[in-house]
């Protein structure tokens, strides 16, 4: 999937019941991380320049929706966007969105924009949703169902778990991930759709940016629920969107990508109805990505660089 404000920085340390409210800044941007103990451990991991490369694609990307803001129709990098809304927005939403959405990430022609943004902002948000994880407090080490896992990122920032395994229906994501060594990791090339029988139930269901490029989060939720154990907990970190869906038409693929992902993520609406009918009783939590941290919610934010956390657990 993707993040907005592609921030540089995320925090998290501190006593276990408070580690979103006691932050500092670690710098993560283009490094593998690890979280231990409280503490983020930081291994570099790209060359100088093409840490300055990716600084100058990020202030690009943000500043490229800063000026979407507020605009019914505008002329920019060569596209045109439009704001959609009432039942345009969801004949667009219920079709053509999503399959845009998707495309970048199957369309041989395309998946390699795809990547090259992902390998950005996967490591920030997956430590955030791993975080969330090692806040559980369990007599023993969970079984961690990761949905959407990638190259499994999250099992690395796992502070203690009984066994890992990863789904994710890329084949190339999940061939780097099998470099990872260890006996309680193991990847499954599978979506969301068709995770096979043999694949154990969970104490814990994880997915991070993720949820809105399924065929239908509703259900596919409900299904989750059912591949918990007794007292299992579901966690889902994706981006939100708060503005109107955009049309936008540019010959820059990436510029394509980032409205393509904007207009799939999830509203509050339906964000709220997918945790009522399928996940009752979730905690839903909004952030915002400033660009430099991922935070609480801030009022008044731009439309862009909003996310949530949902945490669910079964009786």
């Amino acid at each position: 999937m993707y993040g907005f404000a592609d921030q540089r920085y995320l925090a998290l340390c501190g006593n276990s019941s408070h580690r979103i409210a006691r932050c500092v800044l670690v710098n993560l941007l283009g490094c593998r991380c690890c979280i231990h103990s409280g503490s983020v451990v930081v291994y570099r991991s790209i060359s100088r320049e093409k840490e300055n490369d990716e600084r100058e694609s990020r202030d690009s990307q943000f500043n490229f929706f800063e000026r979407l803001k507020g605009s019914r129709i505008r002329r920019d990098y060569g596209g045109v966007m439009t704001c959609l809304n009432g039942s345009k927005m969801e004949e667009l939403r219920d079709g053509e969105v999503i399959n845009r959405a998707r495309r970048w990430y199957f369309d041989p022609a395309l998946v390699a924009v795809a990547r090259r943004h992902d390998a950005a902002v996967e490591p920030r948000y997956s430590a955030f949703a791993a975080a969330q994880i090692n806040n559980f407090v369990t007599d023993t080490p969970p079984l961690v169902l990761d949905v959407g896992c990638g190259e499994g990122l999250i099992s690395e920032m796992l502070e203690s778990f009984r066994c890992y395994i990863g789904v994710d229906p890329d084949k190339a994501g999940i061939h780097m991930a099998e470099s990872l060594t260890s006996s309680r990791v193991r990847f499954v090339r599978a979506s969301v759709e068709n995770i096979p029988p043999s694949v154990p139930r969970a104490d814990v269901i994880v997915s991070s940016l993720s949820v809105a490029l399924w065929d239908d989060p509703m259900r596919r939720c409900a299904e989750l629920r059912k591949r918990l154990n007794p007292g299992g907990r579901i966690v889902i970190v994706d981006l939100l969107r708060t503005g109107p869906l955009l049309r936008y038409v540019s010959s820059d693929q990436r510029k394509q990508f980032l409205v393509d992902q904007y207009n799939v993520s999830l509203t509050r609406e339906e964000l709220q109805m997918l945790c009522d009918r399928a996940l009752p009783g979730a905690d839903i939590s909004l952030f915002t990505d400033t660009g430099e941290a991922i935070g609480p919610a801030i009022e008044n934010s731009s439309n862009f660089g909003n996310l949530f956390l949902v945490e669910f657990q079964e009786s």
